[in-house]
């Protein structure tokens, strides 16, 4: 039987059947589907791009009060605890460790914040900023995810650098993560202790 419309048309030479309602169903909960789908895909986007924003802010934030040497701002952006060592425990394995408390800010602030920190940290590249792949097996950053937020992002930044006589080079780093739904930072580890200075 051909299947033929009021305009004359005839859909079945095209592999079109009759369009009954268990047809428009299917079609129905297809579009429905992708629907849903294409939601689920820009929400995430949407919360992952979020996120980032959240901590670029701060992160510049985090630089202008630095460059600008504005320490009582500094010390509200740290997350206290304030690792300030990443130890070998053994076994390849890290763990943050020597933290200082909000009340010894002021005797460790120096140590942390030292000139080539200052010099260098306000003109951190992308380059030099990485986020922290959560299926790392780096025991020490899984001690820090322990302290954030569930599902919060770790960023790190890490520096090296040439030491003053030339010869040699040294380093440091800040890992940041959300507290409370606030980016913060979270430790910070170098070539030299802070507690041993």
């Amino acid at each position: 039987m051909k299947q033929i419309s009021k305009n004359g048309f005839n859909y079945s030479k095209m592999g079109y059947g009759p369009i009954n309602l268990q047809n428009m169903k299917h079609i129905y909960l297809l579009t429905l589907l992708l629907l849903v789908i294409s939601c689920t895909n820009s929400s995430a986007q949407t919360k992952t791009g979020n996120d980032e924003v959240k901590f670029r802010k701060f992160l510049n934030s985090f630089k202008i009060a630095l460059r600008k040497n504005e320490k009582e701002k500094i010390k509200v952006m740290l997350n206290y605890p304030f690792y300030t060592k990443r130890e070998n425990s053994g076994n390849d394995k890290y763990s943050p460790a020597d933290p200082i408390k909000a009340t010894e800010y002021i005797k460790y602030r120096k140590s942390i914040f030292h000139e080539d920190v200052v010099r260098l940290l306000p003109g951190v590249s992308e380059d030099e900023l990485s986020e922290i792949d959560r299926k790392t097996d780096d025991s020490y950053y899984q001690v820090l995810w322990k302290s954030c937020d569930p599902g919060s992002k770790l960023f790190e930044t890490y520096l090296q650098y040439p030491t003053n006589d030339g010869i040699s080079e040294s380093y440091f780093a800040f890992v940041f993560g959300k507290i409370k739904g606030k980016y913060k930072v979270i430790s910070y580890y170098a070539k030299w202790p802070v507690k041993d200075w």
